[in-house]
């Protein structure tokens, strides 16, 4: 047997340098996943083209056969081509952005909402803030398992008092401020090609009122909403739903939030994202990732 094999052609020690020249770039540039790949694989076992040598066909021809490294021998490991095509983070690869809405695009202030509910009430602010905590709907209604009537509905017996529907949607909705310097940012994006994906935790009460009041949601492509997917930031649900609607890889989506927990969740999707604190450190992240906004 051993005379046999010696005669057949040598068999495949490393792969060809080509192959080492892609992997290079590929450690080099997404290390992580690198990692990942390398520890979901046996090393004692030797690989050819991403196929372990027990897959192989007894029958292959000889110069396809792999044979077990010499002891102390580096053994070579070939992921699978399609980690290679997988396209590597780059700076000028961003093709989607992630906006959040509340204090990103629009600020806001839960204060006067419980001024203007406190005032139709005969309460208290605090009595109203109160009564809202109280009725634990709060994540309910974002994530849209509550109505609008059953939400008004609690709060006024929470209160101990009765409130003209249409008054009322309109203390909860009237506490929002449009930041003059996102409208020309996101126009710029547009202008470059890049799609726009809203993200938002939100109600129905809200994105009417912003819907009927501002323009900014002209400006998307998509809208990911807590209270049409089921779920709010910074859970698992809503998130798979925006790598749905961002029709590119994670890695080549900036999102932006100004709430750290999202802004980590996002992260840990495979998204680029970052903290929004402001308008000109928003047009800094989106430059150094390459994103024209000329």
């Amino acid at each position: 047997m051993a005379a046999a094999h010696a005669a057949g052609p040598e068999p495949i020690i490393a792969t060809r340098s080509a192959t080492f020249d892609l992997l290079a770039v590929f450690i080099q540039r997404r290390p992580r996943e690198f990692a990942d790949f390398h520890g979901r694989h046996d090393s004692r076992v030797r690989y050819d083209s991403g196929l372990p040598r027990r897959a192989h066909n007894s029958e292959r021809t000889p110069a396809r056969q792999i044979r077990d490294c010499e002891p102390g021998e580096r053994r070579g490991v070939s992921p699978p081509m399609s980690l290679f095509l997988r396209r590597p983070p780059s700076p000028n690869m961003i093709r989607t952005c992630l906006f959040d809405l509340g204090n990103v695009l629009l600020r806001f202030s839960h204060e006067r909402m419980y001024e203007q509910i406190a005032a139709l009430a005969a309460k208290s602010p605090l009595d109203v803030k109160r009564a809202i905590e109280a009725t634990g709907l709060v994540n309910d209604f974002e994530c849209g398992r509550t109505s609008q009537a059953e939400f008004q509905r609690e709060i006024e017996r929470q209160l101990n008092c009765s409130v003209d529907p249409e008054s009322f949607a309109r203390a909860v909705a009237d506490i929002f401020e449009p930041d003059a310097a996102l409208p020309p940012i996101l126009d710029q994006l547009r202008r470059s090609g890049v799609r726009l994906v809203l993200l938002s935790n939100t109600n129905e009460i809200h994105f009417n009122w912003i819907q009927q009041e501002y323009d900014i949601l002209d400006h998307f492509d998509d809208l990911v909403l807590s209270f049409r997917v089921g779920a709010m930031k910074p859970d698992a649900p809503i998130y798979e739903a925006a790598l749905e609607a961002i029709r590119c890889e994670p890695s080549d989506c900036f999102y932006t939030d100004d709430i750290l927990a999202n802004v980590e969740a996002g992260r840990a999707f495979g998204l680029a994202a970052e903290l929004f604190i402001g308008p000109d450190d928003l047009k800094q992240q989106l430059t150094s990732l390459g994103v024209d906004l000329t």
